[in-house]
């Protein structure tokens, strides 16, 4: 990967964070920068850090989510003392705690993929995309592969999911029922916007499973703005 050049090439491996330039033998330059200043563009550590963290989200691969950990350690003064100049990487820092601010979101390290919007007549629409192999556990509190919830002074009603396929696995005696592939879940929004930005927090709960074992429950939040 692309990325994992940058960090063979650009990388401080004793205080983390990116150099601005590349180490040479020669020496050419007597020191090496490190930028994490906001300005007109973002620098360079700010989108690196993003790009870090979306990439871990994306495939799973825990070893960036260290190194973004590493990057937000390395600016933690900067970030603290001048938040006013590191506005960028204050929003990396945020996907990095909370994940992106979106109507869309990666789950199961990486393998499934979510992604919510809400029609004229206020109708929810996700839609999920779950890889080959994955699936979707039935969760025991409710028998359905994802809990919805909305914010505040808001409802969701007539919530339609597709119908569970069985499968057997190795980690029980008998079938279990499973969600996989592309499926969509829909319902019906009701009630009240209590927010002056007209923003909506819908709140997500999956297990994924393989047929060898399954990660913990997760929870995840997408941002909707309706019309």
């Amino acid at each position: 990967l692309l990325t994992d050049e940058m960090l063979d090439i650009f990388w401080d491996s004793d205080a983390g964070g990116f150099f601005m330039s590349r180490h040479t033998v020669q020496g050419l330059l007597p020191s090496q920068i490190k930028d994490s200043q906001d300005n007109a563009t973002s620098s360079g550590n700010s989108v690196a850090l993003s790009l870090l963290t979306r990439l871990w989200r994306r495939s799973g691969e825990d070893k960036y989510q260290t190194d973004a950990q590493q990057l937000v350690r390395s600016f933690s003064d900067d970030i603290t003392q001048r938040p006013y100049s590191n506005s960028y990487m204050m929003k990396g820092l945020l996907e990095l705690l909370a994940g992106e601010q979106s109507h869309h979101c990666y789950g199961g390290n990486g393998k499934v993929f979510l992604s919510a919007e809400l029609n004229s007549n206020n109708e929810l629409v996700l839609q999920v995309k779950v890889n080959d192999g994955i699936y979707l556990n039935e969760l025991e509190e409710n028998n359905l592969p994802i809990k919805l919830s909305i914010n505040e002074n808001n409802t969701l009603s007539d919530l339609q999911y597709p119908k569970a396929e069985q499968k057997s696995v190795n980690y029980q005696d008998n079938p279990v029922n499973i969600y996989q592939g592309e499926f969509e879940v829909m319902g019906k929004l009701a009630g009240t916007r209590s927010s002056n930005l007209n923003v909506l927090r819908l709140q997500l709960t999956f297990q994924t499973c393989d047929t060898d074992q399954c990660l913990p429950p997760e929870q995840h939040t997408l941002i909707l703005f309706p019309g």
